[in-house]
């Protein structure tokens, strides 16, 4: 996003007098993790992908990082919900929940949260890898990985079609170049990046629906299926 900084109202207020702006996705940073925040002014463990669009130029749109302070303080301003934040590592503990104040219908999603379909868990398992091997700056194939983020909050107990598995496939194919390892590659580089163990688990869900159109798995690693 075209933006020196949202530190401060007077400049959350400039953003959104030109920006419209969308919360996709908020992600908790794996362990102890910090990372420059948005505004230059510090770190943060939590960050934000968020949608915005020039409202003066069609052609200015696109996806952007942003720390949670500064993007829930916009998100405030405009009268939207805050969003559950997702985490990286299945092992590590849940991060804590905002805290009160935070919109009745925001709080009414977080005490009913409703299930995601195994498949449809498995696409966020390597969206959300996707989205953390692009921090700090904005994720890569940003109209695949907004648009599938967008329908997973939208529909998480109706799984993706296959045109969408078949997006993410193509999408994983050319993030990792084709490496036979799939997605696994991404997970070797982040426990490089944060020195800790990244289980990339197998994706049978992904498999199925891939091999049903006789489709080339390129997110499960070469040989992992016989089938």
């Amino acid at each position: 996003m075209p933006i020196n900084s949202c530190w401060g109202e007077q400049n959350r207020l400039r953003i959104l007098s030109e920006f419209d702006i969308r919360p996709i996705h908020h992600m908790h940073a794996p362990g102890d993790t910090k990372i420059q925040s948005c505004s230059g002014r510090g770190v943060e463990t939590y960050f934000y992908v968020l949608e915005y669009r020039n409202k003066r130029n069609p052609e200015g749109h696109g996806t952007s990082f942003a720390g949670r302070h500064c993007a829930e303080a916009m998100l405030r301003l405009l009268g939207l919900p805050r969003l559950k934040p997702e985490v990286l590592f299945p092992d590590q503990p849940q991060p804590p929940q905002p805290s009160a104040g935070a919109s009745t219908e925001a709080a009414a999603t977080r005490e009913r949260p409703v299930p995601l379909t195994p498949l449809n868990q498995e696409i966020s398992e390597v969206l959300n890898l996707m989205v953390w091997d692009g921090l700090p700056n904005p994720p890569r194939a940003t109209g695949p990985i907004t648009r599938l983020l967008t329908s997973l909050r939208q529909s998480p107990d109706r799984d993706l079609a296959f045109p969408d598995v078949k997006a993410l496939n193509t999408t994983v194919a050319g993030w990792v170049r084709q490496d036979p390892r799939g997605i696994r590659t991404v997970g070797d580089k982040l426990e490089r990046k944060y020195g800790k163990p990244v289980h990339v688990r197998q994706f049978p869900e992904i498999h199925k629906v891939l091999v049903r159109r006789n489709t080339l798995d390129r997110i499960n690693p070469a040989q992992t299926y016989s089938s």
